[in-house]
């Protein structure tokens, strides 16, 4: 059965983390830009609120890491929140190799954290074949393998246009879905993201 197109967003609905049936992008242009900017600044919004109180941490994680701040001047740059895909990956390529591979999995985390891994590909889906880099770059293959097992069902090659994805994932079938958020979902998986994040950290700065 395909991911229902119809049936409103849980999305931002307390962290849920499952299969959200998230209802996607209507069918006029300039509705479909502001829905953009606005998933633009709020996530500019849920950053700055990581960046003043220390983000929700697992018990298991040292709260005294804290990946949002480290990569700060980022978070800061307008660019990053450009609608143009090129322009926000080629912003996040400005900074140092661990930034960008941070930035990248926080911003997955996050959509994930939000609305199941279709969340990710729903409102950031262009970004997905970064993600998997940065995913293998700090040494989490498998949440790497889960999102190319995900951006093989919108075939080959992945689309890198965002009404494509969103287009294509409704002809997508449930389970693939339901078994990734519940990987994402898993609070060791959840620990094991910021305990690479903060070994990647601790290298970066013996550099």
């Amino acid at each position: 059965m395909a991911i229902d197109k119809s049936t409103p967003s849980e999305s931002g609905s307390g962290g849920k983390r499952g299969h959200s049936n998230m209802h996607y992008h209507g069918s006029n242009d300039e509705a479909k830009d502001n829905a953009r900017k606005k998933r633009r600044l709020d996530t500019k919004a849920q950053i700055q609120d990581q960046l003043n109180d220390s983000p929700d941490m697992p018990s298991s994680t040292n709260n005294n890491f804290d990946p949002y701040a480290g990569i700060q001047d980022i978070w800061n740059d307008p660019e990053i929140y450009n609608l143009d895909v090129d322009i926000r990956l080629a912003t996040i390529a400005k900074y140092p190799a661990w930034k960008q591979h941070t930035c990248l999995a926080l911003l997955s985390e996050g959509l994930i954290f939000n609305g199941g891994t279709p969340g990710l590909f729903c409102n950031d889906g262009c970004i997905a074949p970064s993600v998997v880099e940065a995913y293998e770059a700090i040494g989490a293959t498998e949440h790497a393998a889960w999102i190319r097992k995900l951006m093989a069902l919108f075939g080959d090659p992945y689309p890198m246009d965002f009404d494509q994805i969103n287009d294509l994932l409704v002809e997508t079938p449930e389970q693939p879905w339901d078994d990734s958020s519940s990987f994402f979902s898993d609070n060791d998986n959840f620990v094991e993201i910021y305990r690479l994040l903060e070994q990647l950290f601790h290298e970066a700065q013996a550099e």
